[in-house]
């Protein structure tokens, strides 16, 4: 049996909060949870997480806070002012004489139907109401935006919870209170929320208000990524669990015990380089690391079949390279489609790179390959996949290990990264074999 996820979770909760803090980017591994939920950066998982929370304790969640809205905002708190008003041939409040004499005065003839009157007004625009509006309306944009997909196909989100019932009331609450209700809609002050009205609102004696105010702050939190290991858990377990795609929360494990090996790193601030988790220094150089990815350089992990030298002897080799070529002619000529001309290719679970002196091809390259699994069989087709990707790589047209360095020491190192094997297994040179709770060493 694999190590099961909740126990994943426990070993990269922490460490995920910690890097979070410190740059580490997450957007390679988001990238694969769900193509139709289209969470394509980690601020859109930390909303749909915060939609998907529920009351624990003293804590409010969204999901408790929607479904109670129906009994709590018959009535929204208001204030009260009066002011004096002058209107022509009518009267909405006790005339003041003296406001309206002074009135027809200085207006002449004209302004002799004019009475002044102390008009009392109704104001919904208070900190209470401007929080709570705040609040439903990033709600209401989460959930028609982000959750659409999901909420077109619930059967296939049951992770999202009430979100996608079979009945929809949750949504349908939601669509009834932020779209129906005449309360909300006198709300019409815009002003920015404040952290001294949001600290203010939280000690309302009306719940439907402190919540409110309590929800808000957190979700301002979630999107500065202030995230307690409270917050780190829930959102991987959103993320990653939920959905049923452990393997990539084991594929960040290993991201984190590969960091974990440089405490010294000084992390860099990450432009938009797609793949790239990390990148820091240390004093013996630049580090980029990447997921699922060939790396932002001019690395390259892939061979074409205009690269290929056929042997003039016959063989397997020749005969290979005859069918690609052969298959890319046929395959236009009888179905109309384009052939590839790769013979092979590929992106590596976990890319290590080391750059020193300024150099545009690193040094040295560390190569992972992550397999969520205790089967041997399966371990063994990783470590085929793994010396492939050592094999290959190249900086331009040139192989990063020369054909004496194959797979011995040289620029290019690598792991094979498994769950606890059912048997024994050893390393060997510039190969490591790392099984779940293995300690790990600088791979670089």
């Amino acid at each position: 049996m694999k190590t099961p996820p909740e126990r994943l979770l426990e070993e990269v909760a922490d460490d995920f909060h910690t890097y979070l803090s410190k740059g580490v980017r997450f957007q390679p591994l988001l990238d694969d949870i769900d193509p139709n939920l289209q969470i394509d950066d980690l601020e859109k998982l930390l909303r749909i997480q915060f939609v998907c929370t529920e009351s624990t304790g003293e804590t409010p969640g969204v999901m408790d806070f929607v479904a109670a809205l129906p009994d709590r905002i018959r009535r929204l708190k208001t204030t009260v002012s009066r002011d004096v008003q002058v209107r022509q041939g009518e009267v909405r409040g006790r005339i003041d004489w003296q406001e309206t004499i002074k009135h027809r005065y200085q207006g002449g003839g004209s302004e002799a139907t004019g009475f002044a009157a102390q008009e009392t007004r109704t104001n919904y625009d208070i900190d209470e109401n401007i929080v709570l509006h705040t609040l439903l309306s990033e709600i209401d944009e989460i959930v028609t935006d982000d959750l659409y997909p999901a909420l077109q196909a619930p059967d296939e989100y049951g992770w999202l919870g009430r979100w996608t019932d079979a009945d929809a009331e949750l949504v349908r609450t939601l669509e009834q209170v932020v779209e129906r209700n005449v309360y909300l809609e006198r709300i019409t002050e815009e002003a920015a929320v404040t952290d001294r009205m949001l600290r203010s609102v939280k000690r309302s004696r009306n719940p439907l208000y402190s919540e409110a105010a309590q929800l808000l702050g957190r979700y301002r939190r979630l999107l500065a990524y202030d995230l307690d290991p409270t917050d780190a858990k829930e959102l991987l377990r959103t993320g990653f669990v939920a959905p049923d795609r452990p393997e990539l929360l084991f594929e960040l494990y290993w991201v984190f015990r590969i960091l974990g090996c440089y405490p010294e790193a000084r992390f860099r601030l990450i432009e938009d380089q797609r793949g790239v988790v990390a990148d820091w220094e240390t004093e013996t150089g630049r580090y980029v690391m990447s997921h699922d990815s060939t790396g932002p350089t001019s690395l390259q992990f892939s061979e074409n079949l205009d690269r290929v030298e056929v042997p003039e002897q016959d063989g397997y080799l020749s005969r290979s390279v005859a069918v690609a070529e052969h298959w890319q002619k046929y395959v236009q000529d009888s179905l109309g489609i384009s052939g590839t001309d790769s013979l092979w290719g590929g992106r590596p679970d976990i890319l290590l790179e080391r750059y020193t002196d300024n150099e545009a091809v690193p040094d040295a390259v560390f190569v992972g390959e992550v397999k969520y699994t205790r089967n041997t069989s399966y371990a063994g087709q990783g470590l085929r996949e793994l010396l492939e990707y050592m094999a290959y790589i190249r900086a331009g047209e040139t192989y990063l290990s020369s054909r004496g360095d194959l797979f011995v020491d040289g620029p290019v190192r690598g792991g094979l990264f498994v769950d606890a094997l059912t048997e024994d297994v050893s390393s060997d040179g510039p190969i490591t074999i790392a099984q779940f709770d293995d300690e790990v060493k600088q791979p670089l």
